[in-house]
């Protein structure tokens, strides 16, 4: 080298040619052909990058052509076309990652400018403090930094870019001239993600740039999957300790892990009385046997739900519980523990014994009082019978010998008698309509026991002079005994309450999966308000006037609700009324049972 201060300096190598004067084994074998070693046209190729494809400012993308070189549009669609392609341009750039290029040198800066451009959105600036600016200004996704710089060089930049919290992960590129493993290792110790040596080929800044761009890319995915997991257990841990049941884990051998405050409400135990402790410590003795069986269940990977017991408190009360235990599993599918959820249904379980017993008591009233009935109307039948009887042989003997009055009294005694008869039967029909032992239902042709009930009321439809029409009626799943109860009662209210000539209508059909019955007469009708007090036992709306019992209707009522159908009526006074009643089809309920 010759030089001289100010002037400059001239370099000369000397090559020796051939190669008998250097050492065998620094001497390589000619390169085969494809081989992807470099060439001299590699040189020449990476040698044209470096020259400027126009000139151009440091920071601007190349001149674009303006409206002036499309003479042959109008101005208006040239300006248009010009807008189109900025926008399309900063799309495009919106997509592109971001590099940051920082370099002293303006040719170098315009190179690697035009090298990555492609590929990425570059800002290039002139140092350090310019490259720290425009970071703080714009986050980029990548640094890549010359090492000598003025006002603040590469290892300044790097120690502000670290100490900077929001620019601190960004990956950051030394590039120097300065080679050697010296200068490498302390660029790397000084917190640089890599440091590239000049000259340098353009594969390998891109691979380079590439390369680190892809790593922040997953390790910024890899951190928010981690945050988003904290955050996640964070929640998860905050629902946990906050539940009102009690949340606990343990592992294989019974010893408690975690405990949360509806635990220790729960219980009566903070966390650090228990943990660390057996599960057993919550077992009352005579339940101790379930602990071995629930974890053997749980090695087995099975999950326990609602398994109610009974578990004792710190002061020795006994709670009753339903507990949900599921199996834990680590990383590789093996369980390792269990979490265990505790409700507290104490206060349930003293329900439903009071119910049970209630019901018990309840069900003893009703075979009390059906006991009562059938023995108050057998008892009662023997009397009554004689007391009819003997009126009607005491105005058969004495008959016109009394006067007007005695055969009144008489027949008063008579009536009576026949009414007391009628409630004994309509209570007894009751009691055993609604008995709880009630057998299984029959089949019954519908059709058939109404010809049956006709019969029973043949004496009543004649007096009357009642006119009856029936339509085809279905058969169904209901006791004979029960559906002639119904038609009896029914066609017997229309006769009773007529408003002059009875004439009844009684048909059927099928409708949402259930028989619909109707019986419509032309009586003296039913006062809506008092459409639903007409199915109470003993309620009856013309007392004075309508001889009967009040129990009919019940009865009706009683046996639909047996059957699983409803009753209603439909009715405006002096027009008559329409009962309906549903039967669930037989399929329907054979389902059911």
């Amino acid at each position: 080298m010759t030089s001289v201060l100010g002037q400059g300096s001239t370099f000369r190598i000397a090559i020796p040619l051939g190669k008998a004067h250097l050492d065998p084994d620094r001497i390589g074998k000619p390169p085969e052909d494809g081989s992807t070693s470099m060439t001299p046209a590699a040189f020449v190729e990476e040698a044209l990058r470096w020259l400027p494809d126009e000139p151009q400012r440091d920071g601007q993308a190349p001149d674009r052509p303006d409206s002036g070189t499309l003479p042959d549009r109008p101005a208006a669609e040239a300006e248009r076309l010009a807008e189109a392609v900025q926008l399309t341009q900063a799309a495009q750039l919106k997509q592109k990652p971001r590099v940051l290029w920082a370099d002293d040198n303006a040719d170098m800066r315009a190179y690697v400018r035009r090298l990555l451009g492609d590929r990425f959105d570059v800002a290039a600036v002139p140092d350090g403090k310019a490259a720290l600016e425009a970071a703080r200004a714009r986050k980029p996704d990548l640094v890549l930094s010359d090492v000598m710089m003025p006002r603040l060089d590469g290892f300044g930049l790097l120690r502000e870019l670290r100490a900077d919290p929001q620019l601190c992960e960004i990956p950051v590129l030394l590039l120097s001239a300065r080679a050697g493993e010296d200068a490498r290792i302390e660029g790397m110790e000084a917190g640089a993600d890599d440091y590239l040596i000049k000259p340098f080929s353009a594969r390998e800044l891109l691979a380079l740039v590439e390369s680190h761009l892809k790593m922040s890319r997953l390790r910024r995915e890899a951190n928010e999957a981690i945050r988003r997991g904290e955050r996640n257990a964070g929640l998860l841990a905050s629902i946990v300790q906050s539940s009102d049941d009690a949340i606990v884990s343990k592992n294989l051998e019974g010893i408690i892990m975690s405990w949360n405050q509806g635990a220790e409400r729960l219980f009566g135990y903070t966390a650090d009385e228990v943990i660390g402790k057996s599960i057993n410590m919550l077992i009352p003795p005579d339940r101790i046997e379930e602990e071995p069986g629930i974890l053997a269940r749980l090695r087995r990977g099975e999950r326990v739900d609602h398994f109610e017991t009974i578990r004792v408190r710190k002061d020795g009360s006994r709670l009753n519980i339903s507990l949900t235990i599921s199996p834990v599993k680590d990383a590789q599918g093996l369980v390792v523990g269990a979490s265990k959820i505790a409700r507290d249904i104490t206060e349930r379980v003293r329900q439903e014994q009071a119910l049970q017993i209630a019901n018990a008591a309840l069900h003893q009233a009703n075979a009390d009082l059906e006991q009562f009935a059938n023995s108050a109307s057998h008892d009662l039948q023997e009397p009554l019978r004689i007391l009819r009887i003997y009126s009607e042989l005491l105005g058969e003997t004495f008959g016109g010998q009394l006067g007007q009055t005695g055969d009144e009294f008489i027949r008063h005694i008579a009536e009576g008698a026949t009414r007391m008869d009628n409630l004994l039967r309509g209570v007894r029909t009751y009691m055993q309509i609604s008995a709880a032992d009630d057998p299984p239902l029959e089949e019954t042709e519908a059709g058939e026991a109404l010809n049956r009930t006709l019969l029973n009321l043949q004496a009543a439809i004649e007096e009357s002079g009642a006119s009856i029409t029936v339509a085809a009626l279905p058969r169904v799943r209901m006791h004979e005994f029960q559906m002639e109860q119904l038609f009896l009662n029914l066609i017997s209210n229309a006769i009773r309450y007529r408003n002059g000539v009875p004439r009844i209508k009684i048909a059927a059909g099928f409708e949402d999966r259930n028989w619909l019955f109707s019986v419509q007469d032309n009586g003296i009708g039913i006062e809506p308000r008092f459409k639903e007090h007409i199915f109470g036992v003993f309620k009856r709306l013309h007392s004075s006037e309508y001889a009967g019992t009040g129990m009919g209707l019940a009865i009706c009522q009683r046996i639909i609700e047996r059957a699983g159908g409803r009753i209603w009526v439909e009715s405006e006074p002096g027009n008559g009324s329409t009962f309906y009643f549903t039967i669930p089809a037989a399929e329907a309920r054979s389902r059911a049972d």
